[in-house]
């Protein structure tokens, strides 16, 4: 692990993106870690070729693609079929490297002896508005932590979102869960790190903040609250159904539809949890560890 020098795949999936992509891709030419491929996939940009153009203009210094448009995923899905690293970290374009991001992930495998096949890296973030100033935001982890597959479930089923260009994800591990989904438009990246803790892989969180994070007007997030909140409904359901076998994970299901207010997600994971009969709601409360008993059985009784 001494000499652990991988090669790793900085993807950006664009889409008239002239506003902000240069920053985007400056910061990861400037990487102090230089075993890098860096690819641009242009989503079928209609911007008049400006996309097209600011792509072009940095010659063989990246890998650049044009596709038809299909989205953020399928722009991801396009840009890991042509990467040949060992590792994927996904830039968007209208997001920032610090130039240690890269390098600072690599060692944190080598210091701590990380597993590179089952093991995700994820460094701290800070938010910036769209004239790139910073945004006063909180750290989300204050110390060096290996979380469990089981353990960052728990955590996504309390509400955490993860900053997908914070990570650094082994190429193995997409390859075992497979693509981003396309049939989810505004959570794909929610969905995609659901979809690593279930297949067992850990992440390893530390406190080093190495991405800036763009808040602006122009984005999904904030346009689309209604049909994100729509999609967040409907994953969720169909998690309810492929976890019936698995109680603790759909306890966490049935706590996490209650707390954003989803009475169909709360009935039916109920409903599969199957409670004993005779079972005191006040002993049962106690599964649901991360909220008071209070509250524990305000969601037994919905």
């Amino acid at each position: 692990m001494e000499q652990y020098n991988p090669l790793v795949s900085i993807v950006i999936p664009v889409y008239n993106g002239a506003n902000y992509m240069r920053e985007a891709i400056d910061s990861a030419l400037a990487q102090t870690y230089k075993n890098l491929e860096i690819i641009v996939v242009n989503d079928g940009s209609d911007d008049g070729g400006e996309t097209d153009a600011i792509a072009q203009s940095y010659g063989d210094k990246i890998q650049y693609y044009v596709k038809e448009n299909g989205g953020c995923a399928s722009a991801l899905n396009y840009g890991i079929s042509k990467m040949h690293g060992e590792w994927f970290s996904w830039l968007s374009h209208d997001d920032v490297y610090f130039p240690e991001k890269v390098q600072s992930a690599v060692e944190c495998i080598r210091r701590n002896h990380l597993d590179t096949e089952h093991t995700v890296v994820l460094c701290e973030s800070m938010s910036i508005d769209g004239d790139g100033k910073p945004v006063l935001s909180r750290k989300q982890n204050e110390q060096n932590t290996l979380h469990t597959p089981q353990a960052m479930f728990a955590q996504f089923m309390h509400g955490r979102a993860l900053n997908g260009c914070a990570l650094l994800i082994p190429k193995a591990a997409l390859d075992t869960v497979g693509a981003f989904s396309t049939t989810y438009i505004y959570i794909l990246d929610w969905i995609y790190w659901i979809e690593l803790s279930l297949a067992g892989y850990s992440f390893f969180e530390y406190t080093d903040v190495l991405v800036k994070n763009r808040k602006h007007a122009g984005q999904v997030s904030v346009k689309k609250r209604a049909l994100l909140r729509e999609e967040t409904e409907r994953f969720v359901l169909q998690l309810t159904d492929r976890l019936q076998t698995q109680p603790k994970a759909l306890e966490q299901l049935w706590l996490y539809s209650y707390q954003i207010g989803f009475g169909e997600g709360v009935q039916k994971a109920k409903s599969l949890c199957a409670i004993p009969a005779g079972t005191r709601l006040r002993g049962y409360a106690r599964h649901f560890v991360s909220v008071s008993k209070r509250t524990a059985r305000k969601i037994l009784r919905i």
